[in-house]
């Protein structure tokens, strides 16, 4: 029994943890991407540069 209870509790505390982050994640997504909007080509960028680098 005792098995059985903790493991519905694991499975109701994923649940909830799903739950708010998918929540988060819609509230914050537009600012998370304007935040990475300027970092993330200049990351693409570079291993592009090096990679160019290494070939010739």
């Amino acid at each position: 029994m005792l098995k059985k209870s903790d493991s519905i509790d694991v499975h109701w505390v994923l649940l909830s943890l799903l739950l708010w982050l998918n929540s988060v994640s819609r509230i914050y997504l537009k600012n998370i991407l304007s935040l990475f909007k300027i970092p993330i080509p200049i990351i693409l960028r570079r291993p592009l540069l090096v990679s160019i680098k290494s070939s010739t």
